[in-house]
């Protein structure tokens, strides 16, 4: 398809592969055949494409692939899907993870603040507050300083709910 139709044209049968491949938990596979068709024959599959792999692989437990698939969205333009990594960080992951996937949402240089409030958010919610300080220890000042950080970690010292915290841009 991709030789008869061009690559511009290739984005929905490129989705129907991927998703024949995730139904059949071969998330993993599907994650390099996409990276292969990026990287070699610069093929631009939908947004719903990198989305429908992200979910899959973090299902199947591909944490990894799903942060190089979240990377690979973000260099060719794709806003980034976040909602299942937090999730993911909150109910499974460990706060090496909620680094790796901060660094990912990284640009130029400085992780972004609300991304992280997000990530310290959603390790409170399952009570998780060992994991959440693990990764306020390994963040920089300006996030650990930073007020709407210091306002959730305190309410969950003062025992109110994780929603207390006002979250500003």
């Amino acid at each position: 398809m991709v030789g008869k139709e061009g690559v511009p044209n290739a984005g929905y049968p490129f989705q129907l592969l991927i998703n024949a491949y995730c139904d059949r938990n071969r998330a993993v596979d599907a994650c390099k055949l996409l990276q292969n068709y990026v990287g070699e024959n610069q093929l631009k599959p939908w947004h719903s494409t990198y989305i429908v792999l992200i979910r899959k692989l973090l299902v199947q437990g591909g944490f990894k692939d799903a942060l190089d698939t979240l990377g690979l969205m973000k260099e060719v333009g794709f806003p980034p899907f976040v909602d299942p990594f937090t999730k993911y960080v909150s109910k499974s992951g460990s706060s090496e993870g909620a680094i790796a996937f901060v660094k990912v949402m990284t640009s130029k240089r400085f992780p972004s603040t609300l991304v992280v409030l997000c990530v310290f958010k959603a390790f409170f919610k399952p009570s998780r507050q060992a994991e959440a300080r693990d990764l306020l220890s390994k963040c920089p000042c300006y996030i650990c300083n930073h007020a709407d950080v210091l306002n959730l970690f305190c309410s969950m010292k003062s025992g109110e709910s994780v929603h207390a915290a006002p979250m500003v841009a």
